[in-house]
């Protein structure tokens, strides 16, 4: 997310270079619940002294905040859009579209295959294969109807925008 914040100075210094930017999107619903819950350190750390709906106003605020700068940033440098649920969900399709895009021939190898070997050091071994297509449902799940409110109402705009819709219950 910092890069996300920072499309056009990148492209500006690489200015003699032909320059392409990848923007993944995550589900908001998902991904600020996880944040203030567990997912970010940082925000974490606020628990003793904020709490659950101000740490996902805050988590909110920053998806929203760098969505809002990204895709206005999208009409002066060569970015595509992909939301991470949909290449989880076809990844072939989709890292054809991504290679398309950057003007390289799309591999089968790099689509997850059960055989590939997981660099040493890899922190999550078993986020390479098989592919997990439903990491936001539990996310998803646990995320109570108000709190989904919260997100709606700061994200809602943008999140409707590239394609994501709030959970009903």
């Amino acid at each position: 997310q910092t890069f996300t914040l920072k499309t056009r100075y990148i492209d500006a210094l690489l200015d003699n270079s032909q320059v392409f930017f990848l923007l993944v999107t995550r589900n908001p619903y998902a991904s600020c619940y996880r944040a203030a819950t567990y997912g970010a350190p940082d925000i974490v750390a606020l628990s003793d002294t904020m709490t659950l709906d101000e740490r996902i106003e805050l988590a909110s605020q920053h998806w929203h905040n760098c969505m809002k700068v990204a895709l206005n940033d999208a009409r002066y440098v060569n970015m595509f859009h992909v939301k991470f649920e949909d290449v989880l969900s076809k990844p072939k399709q989709h890292l054809e579209e991504i290679c398309s895009f950057i003007g390289i021939d799309m591999s089968t190898k790099m689509i997850p295959q059960n055989y590939h070997n997981i660099p040493f050091g890899t922190k999550y071994r078993d986020r390479w294969y098989p592919v997990r297509k439903n990491v936001n449902d539990k996310h998803i799940s646990r995320c109570p109807p108000h709190i989904t409110k919260i997100i709606y109402k700061r994200c809602g705009d943008i999140a409707n925008k590239i394609g994501y819709e709030r959970p009903s219950y």
